[in-house]
């Protein structure tokens, strides 16, 4: 069983989240924006095994979260998760900070592909 912190601004899609992450058993802990994620990832990073997020976010976005974390922890594992992403993107992002990146979610995602990447990353230990 992992912890695992999901990062959306939409609720719909933290739902489904949740739901596919604890139909395999895992520890959920909750944040509508980079913000709030940040605080949690600060209080609980040594429980918490992976980060999923989403990259389009109100108040702070998920590339910031993501240069926070790596920053906080350069061994964070990070999925992030976006309906809008390419690759140029992540090029973007600072190295540090990409180094973290262990998987990708393009949205509309299925609870079987929430599921697959958590393993792989997971399993990448």
């Amino acid at each position: 069983m992992a912890c695992i912190l999901i990062v959306d601004d939409e609720d719909t899609v933290r739902q489904l989240l949740r739901r596919a992450l604890l139909l395999n058993r895992h520890e959920v802990i909750e944040a509508c924006d980079g913000k709030e994620a940040l605080t949690q990832y600060i209080f609980e990073k040594d429980r918490i095994d992976i980060v999923i997020t989403d990259m389009m976010m109100p108040e702070s976005d998920g590339f910031r979260l993501v240069e926070e974390i790596a920053r906080k922890n350069p061994e964070a594992k990070v999925v992030i998760m976006s309906g809008w992403f390419n690759e140029e993107e992540l090029t973007n992002t600072q190295l540090e900070a990409s180094r973290c990146i262990k998987g990708i979610l393009q949205k509309p995602c299925t609870m079987e592909e929430i599921h697959t990447v958590v393993q792989r990353v997971l399993n990448a230990d």
